[in-house]
């Protein structure tokens, strides 16, 4: 199961205390210029990084568990265990950056590995594996380039965590896609962390 060490929850999902039907199996790619139609209507559910031993170092929540207490922290918990049961045993698949799906009734989850850190994102809405593979894809090209210089591991990110929440930012707007193409991210996100230095000058 997944273990916590550091985890940032916005908002979340539903509880999975139901036995819910469920699936796993490896994605079919299409062109971004196909699912570009559904992508800005995707919501978005949850951002799951985790190392590959299990422990989650991000855990990013764009739903209905947006309030900390305790009852949601319960919820937030047992989704993360719940998409450990739905993944963990396609794992291996997911080596090299090839992504796998899995579903829970309405959500899909595409997920990979880079490195010694695994990437989950949770969606919904028709079609949504596909929207939810392409905007994966520019996550890791992000990753790749903030961690460029020292190479892609699990100590390299937590130095770089405070970047990776600016792409995710930029990304993300309210659990909606609202960035896809990386040069667009990149600008975005370099001119926010740079205008404070602009100004002080």
């Amino acid at each position: 199961a997944f273990t916590t060490t550091a985890t940032e929850a916005v908002v979340s999902t539903q509880s999975t205390g139901e036995k819910n039907k469920s699936k796993s199996n490896t994605l079919s790619f299409t062109s971004l210029q196909q699912v570009q139609f559904v992508c800005f209507h995707t919501m978005i559910h949850h951002i799951l990084i985790t190392n590959t031993a299990g422990n989650i170092i991000l855990s990013k929540f764009y739903d209905n568990l947006a309030v900390d207490d305790d009852n949601t922290r319960t919820l937030r918990f047992s989704w993360e265990q719940r998409v450990y049961a739905l993944t963990h045993k396609e794992w291996s698949l997911s080596r090299n950056e090839l992504h796998q799906i899995a579903t829970d009734r309405e959500k899909t989850i595409v997920y990979t590995t880079i490195a010694d850190l695994m990437l989950f994102v949770t969606g919904s809405k028709e079609y949504d594996e596909l929207v939810l593979s392409e905007f994966l894809t520019t996550f890791v090209e992000c990753f790749k380039n903030v961690l460029k210089q020292k190479g892609v591991n699990e100590i390299n990110f937590m130095d770089q965590y405070h970047k990776i929440i600016l792409y995710l930012d930029e990304m993300v707007k309210k659990g909606v896609i609202d960035q896809v193409q990386y040069e667009s991210i990149y600008n975005y996100s370099h001119l926010k962390h740079e205008l404070p230095k602009q100004i002080t000058k």
